[in-house]
């Protein structure tokens, strides 16, 4: 049985909040923005089928945050 969504999300939670935290600052240069960044990903994964995302995780999790990231790189210049 696949893992929930709520799951995912306390997976996600716990084992990676700090490290997309982290990537996301050094892209950005700002810790309001990577951590608005970083709950976007994370309320992002909320609306994904659990089982088209729980066998990456860590790589859809990065994947969104740092397209999120060029996102607000693009807009600010």
């Amino acid at each position: 049985m696949p893992p929930s969504i709520d799951d995912l999300l306390e997976l996600a939670i716990q084992d990676y909040e700090g490290p997309l935290f982290g990537y996301a600052y050094n892209l950005l240069k700002n810790r309001e923005t990577a951590r608005e960044v970083v709950q976007d990903t994370l309320l992002r994964l909320c609306q994904q089928e659990p089982d088209k995302v729980s066998t990456h995780l860590k790589s859809w999790l990065f994947t969104v945050c740092r397209n999120r990231c060029f996102d607000i790189l693009r807009k600010e210049n």
